[in-house]
């Protein structure tokens, strides 16, 4: 599937100052089980989505601009800059910002210590998903398998992207997709009286 990315207006983005006056991050890039409102369809992550999930590098941008990466996370890496975790809420992220040698690593440390950016984002593929009011107006998918992640980001208007022309192409791909591949009962039961009508040579 191709690559997407969702958006969380309140990912509880925090600061702190650690050992060596480390100047560190952190927040939530994604919330098991919250419905968000997309342009054709209704969304949410189930719990168990990043069970097998490989996020083993993934780097942190601001508004998903791929500049210099203001922190990463590689697997097998000692001195990685993020570490990414799943806990009770969702995927967890927290980041070693270097606010001496970088300079947008400063602002945005000071932006969300002022309570200015408030917003998180990640980029991945979906595995597997359940649909469900496909016949509705407004269905809903649930995510129950997130194949890859590429990247977090801290984001200033997460409302605001998912209006994007390219989301909502990428959305309403989505959509034909599950519809296609999950026809409505009504469809399935024409479906099945063409296929008696062939094989018992009848009508109905």
């Amino acid at each position: 599937m191709d690559k997407i990315r969702r958006y969380i207006e309140n990912a509880e983005l925090r600061t702190a100052v650690a050992e060596g006056n480390q100047k560190i991050i952190s927040g939530h890039a994604a919330v098991f089980n919250q419905e968000i409102k997309l342009n054709y369809f209704r969304e949410k992550i189930d719990s168990k989505a990043f069970d097998k999930t490989d996020m083993s590098d993934v780097f942190l941008f601001v508004n998903h601009k791929p500049l210099v990466p203001l922190a990463r996370s590689k697997a097998g890496n000692a001195n990685s800059t993020m570490t990414l975790s799943i806990d009770e809420k969702g995927l967890a992220i927290r980041a070693v910002l270097d606010i001496e040698g970088n300079s947008e690593s400063k602002k945005l440390y000071s932006a969300i210590q002022r309570g200015d950016i408030s917003g998180m984002s990640f980029a991945f593929t979906v595995e597997s998903e359940e649909w469900s009011d496909l016949e509705s107006d407004y269905p809903l998918r649930t995510i129950k398998s997130i194949s890859k992640i590429f990247e977090v980001s801290v984001v200033t208007y997460p409302a605001y992207d998912q209006t994007d022309v390219s989301a909502r192409n990428n959305e309403e791909e989505i959509l034909k997709a599950a519809k296609e591949k999950y026809p409505p009962l009504s469809q399935k039961l024409n479906n099945y009286r063409e296929k008696i009508k062939i094989i018992g040579g009848m009508k109905i």
